[in-house]
């Protein structure tokens, strides 16, 4: 419930690229260059910047962050 609370917080557009990024098919190296363009597509969405910023605001990309996220331990 908690994951399916976090992605719905996402923007529409971010969630729709990720869907589509993970049904893709080809080899490693295919599927990292159409993943690479997704990333560089959502980062040049116009809502990016401001999101981008609410999460350095917010502390992202601490110490302190990174520990207390579940990837950090």
């Amino acid at each position: 419930e908690k994951l399916v609370r976090q992605i719905a917080s996402y923007p529409p557009h971010a969630v729709a690229m990720i869907k589509s990024v993970g049904q893709l098919h080809g080899t490693v190296e295919e599927r990292l260059a159409i993943e690479h363009r997704a990333f560089l597509e959502t980062a040049r969405h116009p809502t990016a910047s401001s999101a981008m910023k609410d999460f350095l605001d917010a502390g992202g990309q601490t110490r302190d962050f990174e520990l207390a996220s579940p990837f950090g331990r």
